[in-house]
């Protein structure tokens, strides 16, 4: 049950980001960032080549004088396959980035997660009778 928990927080709260546009020269390292590319590229990593690669999900670890360096977690092809990055390091143009953004809290978010969340709650406690009346039946809690 606890697994489920924490699951299920884990999942909630990854629902609480977002991501939101800046520059490749003010963003820390260690920042998740994703990329989405003007034209398709191809990267090798250890032991293959991944082609035709329009989107970069990873942590930015520098701007290096006209290309953007990400240690890549996952990697979106323009045919619609995916590619698990493995954190392997990939140079990108900064030409040829059409869209840097990196990922922020949402406010939004948060608090619709964190209503639904009380909402969904209450409700349970209603739904099982532990609500207002403290589980006691109408005859003042007397066994008869």
């Amino acid at each position: 049950m606890r697994r489920l928990s924490l699951a299920a927080v884990a999942l909630l709260l990854s629902g609480c980001y977002h991501y939101v546009p800046a520059g490749s020269s003010t963003v820390a390292r260690g920042t998740p960032v994703r990329m989405e590319l003007r034209r398709p590229m191809s990267f090798e990593i250890p032991a293959m080549t991944l082609h035709n690669i329009g989107r970069i999900t990873g942590e930015m670890i520098r701007d290096d004088d006209g290309a953007i360096v990400v240690s890549a977690l996952w990697l979106d092809a323009v045919t619609g396959e995916g590619y698990p990055g493995q954190k392997w390091t990939v140079d990108v143009p900064e030409a040829n980035v059409s869209s840097f953004r990196v990922r922020r809290v949402s406010a939004w978010r948060t608090a619709g997660i964190l209503v639904a969340g009380a909402l969904a709650t209450y409700l349970g406690f209603e739904a099982l009778g532990g609500g207002s009346d403290g589980g006691q039946s109408g005859n003042g809690g007397d066994v008869h």
